[in-house]
Protein backbone atom coordinates (compact mmCIF):
# COMPACT_ATOMS: atom_id res chain seq x y z
CA UNK A 1 0.00 0.00 0.00
CA UNK A 2 1.31 3.39 -0.90
CA UNK A 3 0.44 6.58 0.93
CA UNK A 4 -0.20 8.72 -2.14
CA UNK A 5 -3.02 8.32 -4.60
CA UNK A 6 -6.24 9.64 -6.00
CA UNK A 7 -9.47 9.10 -4.08
CA UNK A 8 -12.77 8.89 -5.96
CA UNK A 9 -15.90 10.68 -4.78
CA UNK A 10 -18.40 7.89 -4.07
CA UNK A 11 -21.34 10.29 -3.75
CA UNK A 12 -22.37 9.48 -0.18
CA UNK A 13 -22.02 11.84 2.76
CA UNK A 14 -22.46 10.16 6.12
CA UNK A 15 -20.91 11.16 9.46
CA UNK A 16 -17.93 8.97 10.22
CA UNK A 17 -17.59 7.62 6.66
CA UNK A 18 -14.20 8.69 5.34
CA UNK A 19 -11.90 7.32 2.65
CA UNK A 20 -8.90 5.31 3.85
CA UNK A 21 -5.70 7.19 4.59
CA UNK A 22 -3.56 5.01 2.31
CA UNK A 23 -4.13 3.80 -1.25
CA UNK A 24 -5.05 0.14 -1.62
CA UNK A 25 -4.93 -2.26 -4.56
CA UNK A 26 -8.27 -3.90 -3.72
CA UNK A 27 -10.56 -4.00 -6.77
CA UNK A 28 -13.66 -4.01 -4.54
CA UNK A 29 -12.77 -0.81 -2.68
CA UNK A 30 -15.33 1.94 -3.50
CA UNK A 31 -12.68 4.69 -3.30
CA UNK A 32 -9.82 3.04 -5.20
CA UNK A 33 -11.44 0.13 -7.06
CA UNK A 34 -14.19 -0.26 -9.61
CA UNK A 35 -17.19 -0.86 -7.32
CA UNK A 36 -20.03 1.65 -7.55
CA UNK A 37 -22.06 2.45 -4.45
CA UNK A 38 -25.80 2.56 -5.05
CA UNK A 39 -29.01 2.26 -3.14
CA UNK A 40 -29.61 2.72 0.57
CA UNK A 41 -27.37 2.87 3.58
CA UNK A 42 -28.54 0.20 6.01
CA UNK A 43 -27.92 0.34 9.73
CA UNK A 44 -27.60 -2.83 11.74
CA UNK A 45 -25.48 -4.97 14.02
CA UNK A 46 -22.63 -7.09 12.66
CA UNK A 47 -23.34 -10.66 13.78
CA UNK A 48 -20.61 -12.60 11.94
CA UNK A 49 -17.33 -11.54 10.35
CA UNK A 50 -15.70 -14.87 9.54
CA UNK A 51 -14.98 -14.65 5.81
CA UNK A 52 -12.64 -12.21 4.12
CA UNK A 53 -14.39 -8.93 3.18
CA UNK A 54 -17.79 -10.39 4.15
CA UNK A 55 -20.01 -9.72 7.17
CA UNK A 56 -23.50 -10.76 8.23
CA UNK A 57 -25.56 -7.77 9.36
CA UNK A 58 -28.70 -8.17 11.44
CA UNK A 59 -31.28 -5.41 11.28
CA UNK A 60 -34.68 -5.22 12.91
CA UNK A 61 -37.79 -4.17 11.04
CA UNK A 62 -41.55 -4.65 11.30
CA UNK A 63 -43.62 -6.61 8.79
CA UNK A 64 -47.40 -6.40 8.71
CA UNK A 65 -49.31 -9.69 8.80
CA UNK A 66 -52.78 -9.25 7.29
CA UNK A 67 -53.95 -12.63 8.59
CA UNK A 68 -53.37 -11.68 12.23
CA UNK A 69 -53.82 -7.90 11.68
CA UNK A 70 -50.67 -6.97 13.53
CA UNK A 71 -46.99 -6.34 12.99
CA UNK A 72 -44.26 -8.87 13.62
CA UNK A 73 -40.66 -8.03 14.41
CA UNK A 74 -38.12 -9.61 12.07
Amino acid sequence: MSTTGKVRNIGITYPGLEPPKSTCTDDKCPWHGSVSVRGLILEGVVVKARMTRTVTVEREYLKYSSKFKRYERR
